[in-house]
């Protein structure tokens, strides 16, 4: 007698389930229970990118190393010129290079520790969104001279790239501690190390009139910013504008001259359709700036030609390399690395520090406070 599709299944069925031990099915039915791991299946566009970047990371690695930065040749350099004469043009191209510089030498030597670039200059948000652990998309008022102003919040931020390398203060006293997110020293509060600080317009953050009330705290930084690593990179109208503390730890300096460029910008006017430039720089060792003062180019040429007679005669030039010309054009793409318009905040101290200075006779009850601007 044949039987049916469904009989057969029937029989099947009841045979497995009959000659299945009881134990075995109750293992099974726990196994079953578990829960199992939930398979996301990653998009073709997040695969895509995440191969892109090793592609990249890999040709980085083994590309030719980038030319070391100037900030990076000197402990403390300065830029000088006239308004307009290309010197915050030229400090914001030498920032991305060292950041660039920092992340080829960080894709190559990932066990190193990473410096930082800590700065008051703002960039776009080009740059911001790539090489900025940070962001500050919110604003607020502030008072100054009476006038409502609107500036950045540094307050409220909010985290971008933690691998990034740059860093904003607002305020001269951020640089008195480290700013980075986490710390191989430590999450606790210790001096800054090993980064490269540029200062936009060091004279409104230093004033040479205010020597007496730069904190020493600040001063210890200018003299001894080597020990911990510490790269200034500054820039002014007049090199005589800013603190002799400052002053006197400068190593090199370049003068600008702007040589034509078109108009600046200004809100009342119509917009520049075309941007364009010459300048050129001359790079100076700074203990010949404070001997012969700032030289016009008139100057300068009677005085290298001078110098040039006096070392045939004496067979030695002290002055190579001095003095050194180089011309730069002024392009659109270069004004739009930083925000031309900032307005840069002036040094205010936090306040006094309070300290008590007692005899060493411990009858006598003399007692002395001083109070320190820090």
């Amino acid at each position: 007698m044949t039987m049916t599709k469904k009989e057969k299944k029937k029989k099947i069925k009841n045979v497995f389930v009959r000659e299945w031990p009881q134990d075995e099915r109750a293992r099974a039915s726990e196994v079953l229970l578990q829960p199992h791991p939930i398979h996301i299946k990653i998009p073709a566009k997040e695969k895509f990118k995440k191969v892109l970047n090793k592609i990249k990371t890999t040709f980085l690695i083994y590309s030719r190393p980038p030319k070391l930065p100037l900030a990076l040749q000197h402990w403390t350099c300065l830029f000088y010129g006239e308004r307009g004469s290309g010197k915050t043009l030229e400090q914001s191209k030498e920032v991305i290079k060292v950041l660039e510089y920092y992340k080829w030498l960080y894709a190559k030597h990932p066990d190193l520790h990473h410096a930082v670039v800590f700065t008051n200059q703002r960039f776009t948000p080009e740059y911001e969104k790539k090489y900025s652990v940070y962001l500050y998309p919110n604003k607020k008022e502030i008072v100054i001279e009476g006038k409502i102003v609107l500036t950045t919040d540094f307050s409220n931020p909010v985290l971008n790239n933690p691998d990034g390398f740059l860093y904003y203060w607002d305020s001269a006293s951020q640089l008195r501690y480290c700013p980075r997110r986490n710390c191989w020293r430590g999450n606790h509060r210790h001096g800054l190390h090993g980064a490269v600080v540029p200062m936009d317009d060091i004279a409104t953050i230093l004033p040479a009139d205010e020597w007496a009330t730069t904190p020493m705290w600040f001063r210890k930084l200018f003299t001894q910013g080597r020990h911990v690593g510490v790269h200034f990179f500054m820039n002014c109208q007049d090199p005589f504008s800013y603190s002799i503390h400052a002053r006197r730890c400068t190593d090199m300096v370049w003068k600008f001259t702007k040589i034509f460029a078109s108009r600046d910008t200004d809100e009342t006017r119509p917009e520049i359709k075309h941007i364009f430039g010459l300048y050129v720089t001359r790079r100076i060792k700074a203990e010949w700036l404070w001997k012969f003062g700032d030289m016009t180019p008139e100057q300068i040429g009677e005085f290298k030609d001078a110098q040039k007679a006096q070392a045939i005669v004496s067979g030695k030039n002290h002055y190579r390399g001095i003095w050194k010309s180089k011309f730069h054009l002024i392009r659109r793409k270069y004004c739009e690395i930083y925000d031309t318009t900032q307005n840069v905040n002036e040094y205010r101290a936090l306040g006094y520090e309070h300290t008590e200075y007692k005899c060493l006779d411990p009858k006598c009850e003399f007692k002395h406070v001083k109070h320190k601007l820090v």
